[in-house]
């Protein structure tokens, strides 16, 4: 860091000259000082700003907006809609996938019971 020579007292007694209240000048001029003995390494360049404001704008670009939010929502909500659409047809489709099942359970039960009994009545016209 490179320091300038900066003659606080001279700069006090010009600001007075010029009709600045000496408490005032003397705050100008410790102002003045602090800025003098900033580190400059530690300070942006312009090309290094320009660098952040341009990741600064990407990411702006990147992140959701509001409006892309409300768009979000709305197709969640379709989705949801539709989910809840293809869980009322599938109930349906179960129960009468549940009633076929029991109109065939019960026809086989009809079948094996006239087997049955046709061989019931086979066996008992051979033993009378």
């Amino acid at each position: 860091m490179t320091a300038i020579v900066f003659d606080t007292h001279s700069a006090v007694k010009r600001l007075m000259l010029k009709g600045v209240q000496e408490e005032q000048a003397e705050e100008f001029v410790n102002i003045i000082s602090e800025i003098n003995n900033v580190d400059m390494s530690k300070v942006a360049s312009k090309e290094q700003v320009a660098v952040l404001e341009k990741d600064v704008e990407n990411i702006k670009q990147s992140v959701a907006t509001k409006a892309d939010l409300g768009n979000v929502r709305t197709e969640v909500e379709k989705v949801r809609t539709d989910v809840e659409k293809v869980r009322t047809e599938f109930k349906a489709e179960l129960h009468h996938t549940e009633v076929r099942l029991i109109l065939m359970i019960g026809a086989s039960i009809v079948a094996t019971c006239s087997i049955i009994l046709g061989v019931l009545k086979h066996m008992l016209q051979h033993l009378l």
